[in-house]
């Protein structure tokens, strides 16, 4: 029998216990992991429409990563001239990682082939560590940072351009996870007044460096932490804001020099060979107004409602939460002109906006929750009603983005697999090609699975296509085609400007015969016999019809257990 407890003043019995009092409290983790878990659940829904697509450029990943777990070195193929066709090598060493662990390019998880599994669990994992990073972030700025990563979590699984690309087999979320590591430093250190700290300029490097490594166009971010500097400097501490100065510099930097340094020495360029086969230059002010598609696609009443809450928050909100819209803000800022100063790119659906999306994202979660709090009876209703309007708008733009991404999605790895590589394979069988050279576009099934050494058309593998397409010669292009390769197949494309120069060039009609319309073509001096050639274009014409009844599938299915060139693997 429990004895009962005596006022010490009174000497009467004190009142028993609340039941509520005695029970557990609910421990201070749940409602941070219950925000980021209904996040991973919505965007786990979301990258189930897309089945098993991998673009066919993380190919190139991919077979780089193969060659050098292989020992053949930083090359595209086994015995090809080392050329970085890269442009993600953070991505790439996760990818060697994975290869090393026997988790990829080995077999099948469950069924499902690892160079899809693997890329799409990493991309995963990233985009949790995105979740929590917006947590760490709202946490600094407002009262309710669970309910704020739900919203900034949900908003960010459910965005179409996002999801589709991080799952693609490219880095994006990789990228994504950079840009949000590197917001919630930058806001925890503004909240703390600690921007000069040590610590703080440290892991902003480390952020910053990051994103270099994931993407070259991440140098764009390097801006960030010596403009929070400047904004917070006092001149009663600038010993320490200029020590912090230093100290970014020498993380950054020092690593940042011995990369570039042995880049040029492996490879003679400071920049990847895509940066100049995509015909990257010095953008100007017209690039910029690009950054107007992203706002188009966001929806402009969802855009309008989020800065009339911002502006409600500069106004009349608390140091910390003006604070943390601003440095949030300044992220988004660099990430408009990280997406701006990019060429375009033939992918579409603004791949390169990831940084966008992110930090985009948390904006819009912390001006809701905010602004909707602060805002007065009449103003809450009215934004309130705007905000539902506008999300109403922007969720069947990004519906309709999801079918069409889900049922056409850009040019998968398993297209390219069985349309180019295996069909130019077959050529070379069918006409007694052993060991040939083949040129095309679109390489990376290719590289993982033919014997055919492959030149890219596009640049992105061959150093001096890549240097002809950055000065704009293309008739340098068509000559080291035609007179230094002289591959034995060719493929062409009907919508590109150098395939119709290179079709009337005299070179070209006397040197090569077609064997499917004007896409396909070998090398005259290839063919051994009339018959031959007539029996390969005839399967052609048959092949042709069935990759057409195989490509209505293609995005959503993969094309073997492993992808290896035939007798290896």
């Amino acid at each position: 029998m429990t004895q009962a407890v005596l006022r010490p003043e009174t000497g009467a019995p004190l009142p028993a216990p609340q039941a509520s009092a005695r029970r557990r409290r609910t421990p201070r983790w749940a409602a941070p992991a219950a925000a980021v878990a209904v996040s991973a659940a919505v965007l786990a829904a979301h990258v189930e429409r897309y089945g098993r697509w991998i673009v066919d450029d993380a190919g190139l990943t991919f077979a780089y990563a193969r060659n050098i777990a292989e020992g053949h070195g930083v090359v595209s193929q086994p015995g090809m001239a080392p050329v970085e066709g890269y442009s993600n090598p953070l991505w790439l060493a996760v990818m060697l990682v994975g290869r090393f662990l026997g988790l990829f390019d080995r077999g099948t998880w469950f069924g499902v082939p690892d160079y899809v599994a693997f890329p799409k669990a990493a991309a995963f994992v990233c985009c949790l560590g995105i979740f929590v990073c917006f947590y760490l972030a709202a946490r600094a700025v407002t009262r309710y940072p669970s309910v704020v990563t739900l919203v900034a979590g949900v908003a960010l699984a459910l965005n179409p351009s996002f999801v589709n690309y991080a799952f693609s087999g490219l880095e994006n979320g990789l990228y994504g996870l950079g840009v949000a590591a590197l917001t919630a430093v930058l806001v925890i250190a503004y909240s703390r007044e600690r921007p000069a700290a040590m610590r703080t300029a440290a892991l902003s490097a480390a952020a910053v460096l990051a994103l270099v490594l994931t993407r070259p166009d991440g140098a764009i971010f390097a801006v960030a932490y010596p403009v929070l500097l400047v904004a917070t400097f006092r001149w009663s501490r600038w010993r320490d804001a200029l020590r912090a100065l230093m100290v970014y510099a020498v993380v950054l930097g020092a690593p940042m020099v011995v990369f570039l340094a042995w880049r040029y020495t492996t490879f003679g360029l400071l920049v990847p060979a895509p940066a100049l086969g995509k015909e990257q230059h010095v953008p100007d002010l017209i690039a910029l107004s690009r950054v107007g598609e992203l706002v188009e696609y966001a929806g402009w009443l969802t855009v309008l409602t989020l800065a009339l809450l911002v502006g409600l928050l500069l106004s009349r909100a608390d140091a910390a939460v003006r604070g943390g819209v601003v440095v949030i803000g300044g992220v988004l800022l660099v990430g408009l002109l990280d997406y701006g100063v990019l060429s375009w790119d033939w992918m579409l659906y603004f791949r390169f906006a990831t940084p966008v999306w992110v930090a985009g994202s948390l904006l819009a979660g912390v001006v809701l929750v905010e602004g909707l709090r602060l805002a007065g009876r009449r103003t809450r209703v009215a934004l309130v009603a705007m905000a539902v309007f506008g999300a109403a708008m922007s969720g069947a733009t990004a519906w309709a983005h999801m079918v069409t991404r889900s049922e056409q999605p850009v040019l998968s790895l398993c297209h390219v697999v069985e349309q180019r590589s295996r069909t130019q394979e077959t050529y070379a069988d069918m006409l007694g090609i052993g060991s040939g050279t083949v040129a095309l576009a679109d390489l990376g099934g290719t590289l993982m699975t033919s014997r055919l050494k492959a030149v890219d058309l596009a640049g992105l593998t061959d150093i001096t296509i890549a240097r002809n397409y950055h000065r704009h010669t293309l008739p340098g292009t068509i000559d080291y085609l035609l007179t230094d390769v002289r591959p034995e197949l060719i493929r062409l494309y009907v919508r590109w400007k150098q395939d119709r120069v290179m079709r009337a060039d005299p070179r070209f009609q006397r040197d090569y015969v077609p064997i499917f319309g004007t896409r396909d073509y070998v090398r005259r001096d290839m063919v051994p016999s009339q018959e031959a050639l007539e029996r390969t274009r005839a399967w052609a014409r048959t092949n042709e019809a069935r990759m057409a009844r195989r490509n209505k599938t293609a995005p959503l299915r993969s094309c073997g257990a492993t992808l290896y060139p035939r007798g290896r693997g």
